[in-house]
């Protein structure tokens, strides 16, 4: 399979527009059609679909499965090239659930920075599932993974690194601190199942039959449906994240104590137990550095 259809491909999820997508790779429109064409032939599946004069598509479920695959074609196309042209080059994927992207990001930053002075390296990162971060690190495709619920496998290491506690999140224009979710209204809550625990809990304390407004499983998919009168229960590391991207929508939204909180959610890293050789040294430098982020930002259990 041509890796220029693959990146056609990615390119055009990237700027959800065929238009943009070809003038970034510099070809026409019908060259891009034509790429699409090529690689919906060879997979047999349609990843796009486009009605007929309009501008606006969308992804097949097919297509919206092929997109992580095409990510890591794509990643070790680029990895072939460079261990082609470069003798020592280091590599490291990284893997954390959407929401503690607002947590490591900035690591990720000062981590990249801090080994490419001492080696030639390539950093990936990509945001999975919990369980979908686990099949990859168990298959090896994924280095580590930082993931909020566990599954048992003999081939991975699972511990836990630090926990954060839930905080009610709402643009309902009180002025309390506290606020129990039990007084206000059931059906315009945004329900996101951060954890297992949380779950749980939420079935407990709000009842499983709560018929909240929408069931959201992003915090992206929560800043665009929180509008006035909406609330939700939030981990700590996406309460500041949904205030700053709702206060760009103009939606004002603030953050309250709950007085029978759910269980802090814990936060896992996960790897595998037998790494490849070259991949040991980039391992075991990530996690040094992790351990002194961690410290550093007071993130504990």
């Amino acid at each position: 399979m041509d890796i220029d259809i693959i990146n056609t491909f990615l390119t055009i999820v990237e700027h959800k527009s065929f238009t943009k997508a070809a003038i970034s790779l510099c070809i026409s429109l019908a060259a891009l059609s034509h790429r699409l064409n090529l690689l919906e032939t060879e997979l047999g599946k349609i990843l796009i679909v486009r009605n007929r004069g309009q501008r606006k598509f969308f992804l097949t479920e097919a297509g919206i499965d092929f997109i992580p695959l095409a990510e890591q074609w794509s990643a070790l196309v680029n990895d072939t090239k460079s261990f082609k042209n470069a003798k020592h080059i280091h590599s490291l994927s990284v893997s954390n659930v959407e929401t503690l992207t607002q947590v490591f990001g900035k690591f990720y930053k000062q981590f990249t920075d801090s080994f490419n002075h001492q080696h030639k390296f390539l950093f990936h990162t990509y945001s999975y599932p919990s369980f979908q971060t686990i099949n990859e690190v168990e298959n090896q495709s994924i280095d580590i993974g930082f993931i909020v619920r566990q599954r048992n496998s003999k081939n991975l290491k699972i511990e836990p690194i630090f926990s954060e506690k839930h905080f009610l999140l709402g643009a309902i224009g009180s002025d309390k601190k506290i606020i129990d979710p039990r007084t206000l209204d059931p059906h315009k809550e945004l329900l996101t199942a951060w954890s297992s625990a949380y779950t749980l809990w939420h079935d407990w304390y709000l009842g499983s039959n709560s018929n909240p407004f929408a069931v959201v499983d992003t915090a992206t998919t929560v800043i665009e449906l929180l509008t006035e009168g909406h609330w939700c229960i939030v981990p700590n590391c996406a309460a500041n994240f949904l205030t700053e991207n709702c206060a760009l929508k103009g939606v004002k939204v603030q953050t309250y104590e709950v007085p029978y909180p759910p269980p802090n959610r814990i936060c896992y890293k996960v790897t595998h137990r037998f790494p490849s050789t070259n991949r040991r040294e980039s391992i075991n430098f990530f996690e040094e550095k992790l351990s002194i982020y961690l410290k550093e930002s007071d993130l504990h259990l």
